[in-house]
C-alpha cells in the first residue's frame, strides 16, 4: 500500500550531483531484486508480473513489496538497509554496505519461515551488470544512496498527485527490472500492448541518461514530426523510445525546493496533456 502524498513534502535535491549517482543506482538495482523476489516467491504470478512490483512508504523512506500476510520487505535508501516489516512495524533491518547479496538473501530467508525458491533474488528480466551480482561486497556511499532516495520520494509525491488527478491512471509502482517509479494512464483499451496509454514516471538513470530523469511517454509512439513543442523545461527524446524528458540536472538548476517541485509539476502536467492530445489526434 502506498502512503498518501499529503504525508510528505518535496525535499531539496542536489546535495550530490545527479551524474555522481550512477554507482549507487547500479548497486541498489541489484539489491532491489532481493525484496522483489519475496513477493515473487510467495504471491501468485500475474500476467503482467505486477506481483513483483513495489510501492513507496514515506514513513520508512523505502520501496516496499506487496504484503504477504501483512508482512513486507523494503529497500530503505536513507540508511542503505533492507527492512522486514509487519504492518508498519519494523521487525528487522539489514545493513547493506560491506555485505554481499548472498548475505542479504540469507537475512531474508531467516524471516520468511517457509520454503521458497532456491535463489530469492532471481528475476526473469535482465538488469545492468555489476560485480555485486558475483558476490562482491556492496560498497555503497550512504550519502549517494540517500540522495537517490530523495529522488524516489519526491517522484512518488508528484506522480501520486498526477495519478489521483486522472481517473484513468493506475497506482504509482516501481518495476524492479527497470528500477523506475511510474503510473500508467490508459486512454483506450485494457492497458495491454494494443492500448493507447501514457506512462509517467521517474527513471533513476539508464543507458540513455546517466542521471535520474522524469519522463512522460505516449504509446504507441508517434512520429517525431508529429510531436508538439517540448513541455515545460523538458525536451523530447526520440532515440530507442519516445518521451518528454526532464533531466535531474535541469531540475536541480531551478533553485530551492519550491522551485524544483513547481518545475516538475509543470512538466508533468504539460507533458501528460500533450500526450493526451497526441492520442486524440491519432484517433481522429
Amino acid at each position: 500500500m502506498n502512503t498518501r502524498s499529503t504525508d510528505t513534502a518535496w525535499e531539496l535535491l542536489g546535495s550530490v550531483r545527479p551524474r555522481a549517482l550512477v554507482e549507487a543506482r547500479l548497486q541498489l538495482h541489484h539489491v532491489l531484486q532481493v525484496p522483489q523476489s519475496y513477493s515473487r516467491s510467495l504471491l501468485l504470478p500475474r500476467d503482467d508480473d505486477s506481483q513483483a512490483n513495489l510501492g513507496w512508504s514515506a514513513p520508512h523512506a523505502a520501496l516496499v513489496t506487496h504484503p504477504v500476510e501483512d508482512k513486507r520487505v523494503g529497500l530503505c535508501f536513507r540508511d542503505s538497509t533492507l527492512l522486514f516489516l509487519d504492518g508498519e512495524r519494523e521487525v528487522s533491518r539489514f545493513e547493506l554496505p560491506g555485505h554481499t547479496l548472498d548475505d542479504a538473501v540469507e537475512w531474508l530467508r531467516s524471516h520468511m519461515g517457509r520454503n521458497v525458491a532456491a535463489h530469492l533474488r532471481d528475476t526473469p528480466f535482465g538488469i545492468p551488470k555489476h560485480p555485486v551480482e558475483d558476490d562482491e561486497p556492496l560498497d555503497l556511499e550512504v550519502a549517494d544512496a540517500a540522495e537517490l532516495g530523495l529522488w524516489f520520494a519526491n517522484a512518488w509525491l508528484v506522480l501520486d498527485e498526477a495519478a489521483r488527478g486522472a481517473p484513468d491512471a493506475g497506482l504509482v509502482r516501481c518495476w524492479p527490472h527497470h528500477f523506475d517509479l511510474a503510473t500508467l494512464i490508459v486512454l483506450a483499451g485494457d492497458g495491454g500492448e494494443e492500448s493507447r496509454t501514457v506512462g509517467a514516471g521517474l527513471s533513476p538513470g539508464d543507458t540513455s541518461y546517466t542521471e535520474p530523469y522524469f519522463y512522460v511517454a505516449p504509446w504507441p509512439y508517434p512520429e517525431a514530426d508529429d510531436l508538439p513543442p517540448a513541455p515545460g523545461d523538458g525536451h523530447w527524446h526520440t532515440k530507442d523510445f519516445t518521451a518528454a524528458v526532464l533531466p535531474s540536472s535541469q531540475i536541480v538548476s531551478l533553485g530551492d525546493a519550491a522551485a524544483q517541485a513547481a518545475g516538475v509539476r509543470e512538466f508533468l502536467g504539460d507533458a501528460i496533456e500533450a500526450c493526451r492530445s497526441l492520442a486524440a489526434r491519432a484517433e481522429a
